[in-house]
């Protein structure tokens, strides 16, 4: 699972205790740069991406061509990090226009509801990009 950070997004030790269920062992999350609309390092297209905002004013253009490049991507877990919930209807709506497959939007006010978020993010079914698995009950199918 690919974890972005917003550019300009500083998390409190409390916020960063609440995401390590979500972090592989070791590994940091990744950060969007504005000014190049890519991350810091070479996120997996074939995984989930959750993209973790507080969103001030709307999505800019650097949003949107961050989004474009990872179009393809299975899952898109959107985490706002504001007092408002506005940004939801705006992620939403960028989620439609870049047909982001499998949007699933989470409102944070506070520590305690991003670690809910977090958690019904690690509770949830992950699609995976290519993979399928058939049942028959003919031996020969």
């Amino acid at each position: 699972m690919n974890i972005v950070f917003d550019d300009g997004l500083r998390l409190d030790d409390e916020y960063r205790e609440a995401l390590a269920p979500l972090l592989p062992v070791g590994n940091a999350p990744l950060r969007l740069d504005s000014s190049t609309a890519k991350t810091d390092g070479t996120p997996s297209s074939d995984e989930a991406f959750v993209f973790i905002t507080n969103l001030p004013v709307d999505v800019l253009k650097y949003h949107s061509l961050f989004f474009e490049n990872h179009k393809d991507a299975p899952q898109w877990f959107f985490v706002l990090l504001n007092k408002n919930d506005h940004g939801i209807t705006v992620l939403r709506n960028a989620a439609r226009k870049h047909n982001l497959k499998n949007p699933v939007l989470l409102h944070a006010r506070n520590v305690e509801s991003f670690a809910v978020a977090i958690n019904d993010i690690v509770n949830t079914k992950q699609i995976t990009k290519g993979k399928a698995l058939l049942f028959s009950k003919h031996k020969r199918a």
